[in-house]
Order: C-alpha cells, then structure tokens, then sequence
C-alpha cells in the first residue's frame, strides 16, 4: 500500500531504472552535506520515497528495526526542513507515517505527531504544483477527519488524533482544487463541499447543485475527451449520493423529504453510477423488511473511519454523520446484529460521536456475545468465547466493580428492550417522553441533554402554563447535551465564572421530575459535591448526592450562589443493583460540568451570561429565580 502519492509522481530514488530501492538511497551523502551547512542540490535523486524509508528494516539490533542512518537523517533534516518546502513534504510525510522510529508508535506521541502539521505548511510553498497540491491535501485530511496518520489499521485502535475543524478542512481542500471541477487532485473537490456542508449546509447545497449531472455522452467509447465525461460522471455521483441521504435522513438540520430522495435515488439508477448496493434503501421500501447486515453495511457508508487506507484514498462515499450512522447501527442491533453491538462497544468505550460511558461499551459486548452465532466460523469474527474473554478483559483494563459490572448486564436487556419496542415492534404506538431544560440566551436558547430528545418528531417546552414548540439546533452525542431554540427569552441562566466547584461544595438542583406521577410543578432537591469526575474517573462529569428523579436530565445543577454548575444527566440504577447484591447505594447520581456547556456555547457563537462566585442566597430566593428559565421538555416520538 502506498502511503500517500503514486510513488512515480516524484524524483525519489527508487524511481531511477532498476535499482533496488535500498541500493540507490545515499543517506550518508546527505547528512554530511547538511552537517557542513549546505544541503546538496539534487537531494531527492539520493532518497527512497517516504514509504519506502518506513519499510525498509535492518538486522542490526538496538535501532528497534530501523537502520541507524535513517533515524540519523531524520534527526538532521527535521531542524533545516523550514527552508527547503520539498524536503518539508519529505519530513512531514515520513512523521505522518508513525512508523520510522517504532516509539512513535508505540507511545502514540500525539505532540510529535502534530509537527507534520508544520512541515506540511512549509511544503505549500513549495514551487512544485503537484507537491503544493499534496501538502493541502494532507492538510485537509488532518482536519476533515481528526487523525494524525493516513489510514486506520483497526476499528477502536489508538491513533494520534487531532480535534476535527471543517472550516480549517475547507480552506485547505480548496486550495489543491484545480480549474476544473471535475479534475479532483485525490478527492479535494468532494471533500472540499463535505467540509462547507458540515459548517454552511446553504453554502454545502449550493456547491452539490452547481455540479453537472451525468453526461449523455458513454465515456468506454474511449473517443477524444472520455477523460472529461468519466471525471463529470464521477463528481455527479457524488453529487446525487450526498443529496439522497441528506434528504433521506434529513441531516444538517433539514427535514426529511422522501419525495426528493426518491427523486435522487432514480437519477442514480438511471445514470452512469457505480452502483448503489443491495443493502441500501429503494423509494417505498419498508425499513422493516432489512436484515441487520443490511442496516450496518448502510451505516459504514457515514463513519469517516471505515475504508480510510491512506491519505489517496480519503474521500466522502455519504456525509459523515454520527446521528445517522449511530441510528443505522441501533436499527441493526434491534435485529439482533452483532457486529453492531461490537461497533457500537467502541463508540461509547472511545467516545467516538456519543458520550464516553464504560458500562455501556461493556453492555453492548454482553449483547453481541448474545448475538454471535454458536459456531460462527467467519475468519475475521467473533465466536462466544472470543466475547467472553473480551468482556473479562475489559471489565478488568476499565476496573468495574461487581456493582458495576451486574448493572451494565441489566443495561443490556434494557437497551434491547428499547430497541426492539421502537424498532420492531408491529403494534407499537407513539410514546411521550420528557425531561429539562434551561435558557441560557435571550435569543431562545435551551440547554439539555441530548439523550432528552434522542428521536424526537416533535418537542415542546412547558413553563408554568404556558407551552411552546422548540427546533434542535445542535446534538452533541459524545458529551450527552443538545441546544434548542424558541423564541426569545426574557429571562437566561447564568453559568459560574472564575473559580471551580470543588468537592464538599453544596448544590442545587431543579427540574421536572417523574412527570405524571409526581405533580406537574418544578421540584427542588439539595446535596452536595461527593466527586469532581463521574464514572471511570470521567472528567467531564462531577458525582453529586443530590436526589434525581427520571425527568430531571438536563436540568441545571446549581451553585449556592444560584450560578449553573452543571447539566443533571444520570444515576445508577439502585433497584437492579439490589435485586443483584442485596446492596442499595444512595443518590449515586452524576451531572456534565458547565465547562462542558460553555465549550458547546462557545462553539455554535451563542452568547450566554456569567458570573463569579459570590455570596450565597436563600434557598428560595434561588428557585424563584430558577422557574423563570427553567422548562420541562415534552418529546413525541
């Protein structure tokens, strides 16, 4: 597998005749004339192609592999580098490998990884075109899909990562875009409009619209220009394929429109495509009627992760999207698919696009050693005992208690429950659902988590007696919050500024508990701080004793000075761990930090109040203030 170029594009060594392509590399040649502070003109005659100098092993022992002169020229290239943009690329290429010295592997060392960043920058200067062109790739592939090496060797492996920026994608794909539209150098045209679509869906569907449609002319007549028509061809299909699924499972927002779905699906159909496959879904058909295998092949197609095999060969095949493909994996599961629970194991263990939760990484591995067949004799499957160990190891590596590890066992019979209810069920009729929520804007803004309106038709907010309707504006699965927006508010929250809430500290909550059960009004419950991190010393969340009730998700969390501390989001489930242990443990209840909110807020350019941490008020005082921006939201599904 090339790592990043055709290796013939470039002047390496190994491209000179028939030269073996250790024989013909000279490092010795250009560390010494980089020693004597002039690097050699035609320096790149004298060097293998990055990939090559990564593969190349030596038999001598204590360089881990590698031959000490490799290791030798990188440790003098890397401090020059900024001068020469070609020898930037060379540097940055060898480093975004991960490969050349195996501690970089090994120890996963992001802030090294990160240095290629700077070196490919330099190459963008480079006079070369097609070099200029390569470096702004990578760059966007960086940034598009979060990861400091070209390919995935394994699902839920470690890789050196980065935090995804569309925007900073979008710049630089557009800048390796040639004049033709329909000449893309390795995908930046296609990555370039599913970057925009990820921040600027008007402008995203502007782009996709502007692009030609499949061309009448058959490009296998191999006549004058069949380049052009096969290059058109292949940007139409892209151009159909994003607007079907973003129609068909309404994303960016939009509202789901099956009529022009279908519309997209039959120019599909009718044009010049590679084809979509079996397991896709044709206008009229009933979703029920999938296999969970079909489900789950769909929903490789939206996790930028799958068939990522260098950086040539990153380019979008749907949008990328954590909602759709994490509903197309449930829709699997509640057929009983167990790849999918696997899958669905390393999304929550790595807080890959839902919220880091270990009991239920270990949860969905219980279900999938219930799905697995007896004797499945698939080479690269699992069988039960595969699972087993897996879930033995895991629980042992992530230290869950037997408490623990009992109630991640009931959490798996309840999700399949769920699934099956919502999914599979013939007779199953719409259901309501609620929880809580804040102002935290007066342009209308609502906080909550996301699990509150996971699979919402519709949402209202109720306060007092007055009851409004709410769009979604922003789903965070990995960090379990969402952003809703009505209209505007008179009264907002405020978020606690300066110093941090620390263990001991007493808080507030306030929400819509039990709702048709208990009264309809707001409820107050008070305790204190008993941890500044939740489950598996998960930072994000603090553990407060303070008493929960199904209903006050989402809620605020406060301090004694009436500023929001954090967004109540779960308890454990104290019945089934009793019925399991004989045990009950009491308020064991967990809530996002408000740093986690101001991120979100901060993110999306909403504006939002704070305020230092001041004196404390009465009890009273604090909730009279709380009814006024806090609502309960009613979700139909």
């Amino acid at each position: 597998m090339l790592l990043f170029l055709s290796s013939s594009s470039f002047a390496y060594c190994d491209n000179k005749g028939n030269l073996e392509k250790d024989e013909c590399s000279n490092f010795e040649l250009i560390i010494n004339s980089i020693k004597n502070g002039n690097l050699i003109e035609n320096y790149m005659d004298y060097l293998p192609s990055p990939y090559f100098l990564n593969s190349m092993e030596s038999s001598k022992e204590g360089y881990k592999g590698k031959k000490p002169e490799q290791i030798e020229f990188m440790n003098a290239a890397m401090p020059i580098a900024n001068k020469y943009p070609d020898l930037a690329f060379y540097v940055g290429s060898i480093i975004r490998s991960g490969n050349w010295h195996t501690s970089y592997v090994n120890d996963i060392d992001a802030a090294f990884s990160k240095k290629q960043i700077e070196y490919f920058e330099i190459a963008a200067t480079s006079k070369s075109l097609e070099i200029r062109d390569e470096a702004n790739k990578i760059l966007g592939n960086i940034y598009y899909y979060g990861l400091l090496n070209p390919y995935i060797t394994s699902i839920g492996s470690p890789h050196p990562k980065i935090n995804i920026d569309y925007q900073k994608a979008a710049k630089y794909y557009s800048r390796c875009i040639p004049d033709s539209k329909y000449k893309s150098v390795q995908g930046c045209a296609r990555n370039y409009i599913a970057s925009v679509l990820q921040f600027d869906v008007n402008k995203g569907l502007s782009l996709l619209h502007e692009l030609k449609g499949y061309s009448e002319k058959d490009w296998r007549d191999g006549g004058p220009g069949w380049e052009i028509i096969y290059d058109q061809n292949e940007m139409a299909d892209f151009k159909y394929r994003f607007l079907w699924v973003i129609n068909k499972f309404g994303m960016f927002g939009l509202e789901i429109d099956n009529q022009a779905a279908n519309e997209y699906y039959s120019i599909i159909s009718n044009g010049d495509s590679v084809g979509l496959l079996e397991y896709t879904f044709k206008p009229g058909e009933d979703f029920s009627a999938k296999t969970g295998e079909d489900f789950f092949k769909m929903s490789e197609q939206f996790d930028k992760d799958v068939f990522s095999m260098g950086d040539s060969t990153k380019y979008s095949s749907f949008p990328e999207n954590s909602e759709v493909e994490i509903y197309l994996l449930n829709r699997s599961l509640a057929k009983k698919y167990h790849k999918a629970a696997r899958v669905l194991h390393f999304k929550y263990r790595n807080g890959d696009g839902v919220r880091k939760d270990y009991l239920k990484a270990y949860a969905y591995l219980n279900l999938a050693m219930g799905y697995v067949s007896e004797n499945s004799n698939d080479t690269f499957d699992f069988d039960k005992d595969d699972y087993a160990s897996w879930m033995k190891s895991f629980a042992f590596d992530f230290g869950l208690t037997k408490s623990q590890i009992i109630y991640a066992q009931q959490l798996s019979n309840d999700i399949e429950n769920e699934l099956i209810n919502k999914y599979e069920s013939k007779d199953r009729q719409p259901t309501t659902r609620s929880g809580t929520g804040f102002y935290i804007s007066k342009d209308g803004y609502v906080v909550t988590n996301q699990h509150v309106i996971d699979g919402c038709i519709d949402i209202k907010l109720k306060q007092r007696d007055k009851i409004v309707s709410a769009k979604l504006i922003v789903e965070d699965f990995r960090n379990d919050i969402a952003l809703l927006r009505t209209d505007s508010s008179q009264y907002t929250a405020y978020l606690r500024d300066g110093r941090g809430i620390r263990q001991g500290d007493e808080v507030i909550v306030f929400g819509y508990p039990l709702s048709g059960i208990l009264s309809s009004s707001a409820k107050v419950t008070t305790g204190m701080v008993n941890s500044l991190s939740g489950l598996g010393d998960d930072y994000r969340y603090m553990q407060i004793s303070a008493p929960v009730q199904p209903g006050n998700s989402g809620g605020p969390l406060f301090d004694i000075g009436g500023n929001i501390v954090g967004v109540v989001s779960s308890k454990l489930n104290a019945a089934e761990i009793q019925k399991s242990t004989g045990d009950i443990p009491q308020n064991i209840n967990f809530a996002l930090k408000s740093s986690i909110v101001k991120d979100l807020l901060d993110a999306n350019n909403i504006d939002y109040e704070t305020k230092k941490v001041g004196k404390s008020i009465n009890t009273a005082d604090l909730v009279e203030e709380a009814a006024r921006f806090t609502v309960q939201i009613q979700c139909s599904e």
